[in-house]
């Protein structure tokens, strides 16, 4: 049998003060020492098995939230279909062996005209995938709600950008999103080409850079309809 402790300076503080260690009695110090690294190594790797699971769990409440927010969205049973395609899609809910009575057409987003060009906004995931990545052109500048769920607001100018115009943008995307009712909402916005997907991410999550970010308070479009 060995000693049942050990004690060691504390090399981290700048104090220097003892620090008494358990040890198991029935190993020697270097037995000791890797039955400690073992257990590092082990705490070590659960901790990264616990951020990737929290930070996959997080996509998929935030993924789940943004189909709550698609819903309250829907006006037609066009766009209802979609979300519910996405979901079985997702494995959300069981799919369906009857297949629809009709096909879902790619033109039900929202379009809008202004002076100085045209607003396409998703009402749905599926949407806002179609629109950022494949529908926009590099030149579109893109909007969304920072941190909270909301559509995607693709700008396409005939005219260059100038803040009055980003500003009323901004507020048309805070408006389209779940902080409708709330003011100070912060926009992020870029051009398309700096919008990317990664791999294997949910309907609609995008990442970007450069981008900026402007605080406005939620707007109605004049000539928007529900």
């Amino acid at each position: 049998q060995y000693e049942p402790s050990i004690q060691l300076t504390n090399l981290l503080s700048e104090e220097g003060e003892l620090l008494t260690i358990p040890l198991k009695p029935n190993l020697t110090i270097v037995e000791n020492g890797q039955w400690y690294y073992k257990l590092y190594t082990k705490l070590k790797n659960r901790m990264v098995s616990g951020e990737y699971q929290l930070n996959a769990s997080t996509t998929k409440l935030e993924y789940l939230k943004s189909i709550l927010y698609s819903i309250s969205l829907a006006t037609t049973r066009e766009s209802l279909e979609e979300i519910r395609k996405e979901c079985m899609d997702a494995g959300i809910i069981k799919k369906s062996k009857k297949p629809l009575s009709y096909k879902l057409g790619k033109s039900n987003y929202i379009h809008l005209t202004i002076d100085e060009g045209e607003i396409f906004i998703g009402r749905n995931n599926q949407q806002n995938e179609y629109l950022t990545h494949r529908f926009a052109k590099p030149t579109d500048i893109w909007f969304h709600t920072q941190d909270i769920q909301g559509s995607h607001l693709i700008l396409r100018l005939n005219v260059e950008p100038d803040d009055m115009i980003l500003s009323k943008v901004a507020q048309y995307a805070a408006y389209f999103s779940k902080a409708r009712e709330t003011s100070k909402v912060p926009v992020d916005y870029t051009y398309i080409k700096n919008i990317k997907k990664p791999p294997g991410s949910p309907l609609g999550f995008v990442i970007f850079n450069p981008h900026q970010t402007m605080i406005v308070e939620p707007k109605k479009p004049e000539n928007y309809r529900e």
